[in-house]
């Protein structure tokens, strides 16, 4: 009887030397070590014998002598591995597994043609041919390279730009080649997941860190890259782009010696190519984002059939296939706990991670303490209040619900004050988002936008608009919904990094009633700014229309070199309209102005004045959260909780909430 396999693919693209081979080889090696075969219920195996034995013998240069496998230049190579069942398993439970083979094929495209022109037809017409190859893979792989970030510490920014530069011209530059006639491509990588290799050389770096890099220092180009992909493929919708991340190491390296079984998120391969596309093309079906003839070429040929009743009883085999796999992630990654390897668009962590670590139904917290009654649904209710009351905002996921669940605690006492539940669709990371007394929350869902009002304990939506269509020829969407003081919600409608779009406001009070264009939006622009009384500073400040949105302070100490005496803030936190909170991550000795500094914006002057808030610390870069009166500042770094005097009279006092392990996403203080 033939074996009843599920086809995967993957591809990998990263700059030349950003760690593809060596990915890939501890990946294969590890998998042939002794202690993994005895406890693995699987076999990793090499389709092409050579491949294999190369991959084997790479890793056991690293194991043995420390040495790194020789770079691979202009060499697109597949690989094909097949993980397999061991024999003498229980035949019954054989029968109810959704396949007996999986089959992995890992997509190497060289970083030189991402990098390089080429030099003639011949090699155009390669790097096309192996493009195409890699067209079938539902997962793509974005190395960002965790040397050349921390060659570029405090400049990030510049090897992001390049990167994502080089990958979004490399695309365009095969549109021709790719599009026959011009058609839209059905075939092609939807979930590119950015990657960050050589991960042990940032130890301080974690997951969440990593995308909030991202973000803050490249946001525009990967926007940039998803609108080049989008030209490419049909329904672009369907896409995911700069939304999953993950955390690479093949091993430690040290001078002379290179530990192979300290290695981050190399677990993760498997269950990232077979399960995250299953997930993701099931939503993007149900939200009908998918054409049906990318679903039915993904889905129902690869997996469906094995279920006679069809794609939705297929779903609910998908835990299945996570419990096939869960074996990978059993005692064999240090880096699968949330918050550590995998994290979905705003620190979700990804349904595989969540899966593979036994908390597919959601994570729940008991209290050792609250004020708030619990309700029969385990909704902690506040009582006496409309809204949430005042405490640090965390969110969790519920993949199996497809919620959010929101928790309030207080800084003082570590207590559980409330939660609710929001729409797993809502981006609930800015406070804007909600209303004063975050009764409603404002989001946006296929390009509407949604109103939700808490009631008993979720947030029910209350209220739909669709964008108008006036503003432009392409397809309209909402962004970025914030309320207003006068309690209306406002969002730009065809905006982009060139274009200001417009402002349209709804009340959400009254969701049958029609939107109003309030006129055009801004763009967002960069301003040069110096620190007051200092000579040697740079103060990029960012601002749309009137409003300074961020801004990042570098400088060089008084009496300093740029050596040894700059420092390096990244000002995002708002306090009002001129004020930011501060973070640099800086060694100690570079806090110029203390771990957490206060910055004050003076438009018409061109200054920028900045003060200590709390003092330099070893600690990793902290999360900070400015107290709903603005007097406070709750600090989050790798220690604990702290609060302190925003304007830094006092020193940091730890607080009880440091007690609690594991809370979950951070997000304001309310």
């Amino acid at each position: 009887m033939q074996p009843r396999a599920l086809e995967q693919h993957i591809a990998v693209f990263g700059e030349s030397g950003s760690g593809k081979t060596v990915l890939l080889s501890s990946f294969y090696g590890a998998a042939q070590e002794p202690q993994y075969l005895k406890r693995s219920l699987f076999h990793i195996l090499a389709e092409d014998i050579g491949q294999g034995n190369w991959l084997h013998k790479n890793y056991l240069g690293m194991k043995d002598d420390a040495t790194l496998p020789l770079t691979t230049r202009f060499a697109a190579t597949s690989y094909a591995f097949k993980v397999q069942m061991k024999d003498g398993s229980d035949p019954a439970a054989a029968k109810s597994r959704p396949f007996d083979v999986l089959r992995v094929v890992w997509h190497d495209y060289p970083g030189e043609w991402f990098e390089q022109s080429v030099q003639s037809p011949e090699e155009s017409q390669r790097r096309a041919d192996s493009f195409r190859s890699l067209l079938s893979s539902d997962v793509a792989l974005l190395l960002v390279d965790g040397q050349k970030l921390l060659d570029n510490a405090g400049e990030e920014d510049r090897y992001l730009k390049s990167l994502f530069s080089n990958f979004r011209n490399g695309v365009l530059s095969l549109r021709d080649e790719l599009l026959e006639d011009g058609k839209p491509l059905a075939q092609f990588p939807r979930i590119w997941v950015m990657a960050l290799s050589k991960a042990d050389l940032l130890p301080d770096l974690d997951v969440y860190r990593f995308r909030d890099l991202l973000v803050a220092k490249a946001c525009d180009d990967l926007e940039q890259l998803r609108e080049a992909v989008v030209g490419l493929v049909e329904g672009r919708e369907a896409l995911s782009i700069g939304e999953d991340f993950v955390l690479l190491s093949s091993a430690k390296f040290e001078p002379g010696k290179i530990t192979v079984t300290e290695r981050v998120g190399l677990d993760l391969i498997l269950p990232l190519s077979a399960i995250l596309p299953f997930e993701r093309h099931n939503r993007w079906h149900e939200l009908t984002q998918l054409p049906a003839r990318v679903f039915e070429g993904r889905l129902e040929h690869d997996y469906w059939p094995l279920h006679p009743r069809g794609w939705r009883d297929g779903l609910r085999g998908l835990q299945g296939v996570a419990a096939w796999l869960r074996i990978t992630a059993a005692g064999s990654s240090p880096g699968l706990g949330p918050g550590e390897v995998v994290v979905r668009r705003v620190a979700v962590v990804c349904v595989v991670a969540v899966l593979l670590s036994g908390c597919g139904g959601g994570s729940s917290v008991q209290p050792t303490s609250s004020s708030a009654p619990v309700g029969d649904d385990g909704v902690i209710e506040p009582t006496g209040q409309v809204g949430l009351p005042s405490g640090i905002v965390i969110s969790k996921d519920n993949f199996s619900a497809r919620t959010k669940g929101l928790l309030v605690y207080d800084v003082a006492t570590g207590n559980l004050l409330a939660t609710a539940v929001a729409p797993g669709e809502a981006s609930v990371n800015r406070r804007e988002a909600f209303d004063a007394r975050m009764h409603r929350l404002a989001y946006t869902n296929d390009c509407e936008l949604y109103v939700a009002t808490l009631t008993g304990g979720t947030y029910v939506p209350s209220g739909r608009w669709k964008p108008p269509q006036a503003f432009g020829e392409a397809k309209q969407c909402f962004d970025n919904p914030t309320f207003g003081e006068d309690g209306r919600v406002r969002a730009t409608v065809g905006a982009t990094v060139s274009e200001p779009g417009r402002v349209v406001s709804v009340d959400p009070a009254q969701p049958d009633a029609a939107s109003m264009d309030e006129g055009a939006g801004s763009v967002r622009q960069e301003k040069k700014f110096r620190i007051a009384g200092l000579n040697k500073s740079d103060v990029r400040v960012y601002v749309g229309g009137d409003t300074v949105t961020d801004l990042v302070v570098t400088g060089v100490k008084p009496g300093g070199d740029v050596l040894s005496g700059d420092f390096w803030y990244d000002c995002k936190t708002q306090v009002d309209k001129a004020a930011f909170l501060c973070t640099s991550s800086r060694d100690i000795s570079r806090q110029y102005y203390g771990s957490v500094a206060l910055a004050t914006v003076d438009v018409p002057a061109g200054t920028v004045t900045v003060k200590q808030v709390a003092p330099a610390s070893k600690a990793s870069r902290p999360t900070v959260l400015p107290a709903p009166d603005r007097k406070q500042v709750a600090i989050n770094d790798s220690t604990g909780w702290y609060t302190t005097s925003l304007e830094g009279a006092s020193s940091p006092a730890r607080q009880p909430l440091s007690d609690q392990q594991n809370l979950g996403d951070i997000l304001f203080w309310a």
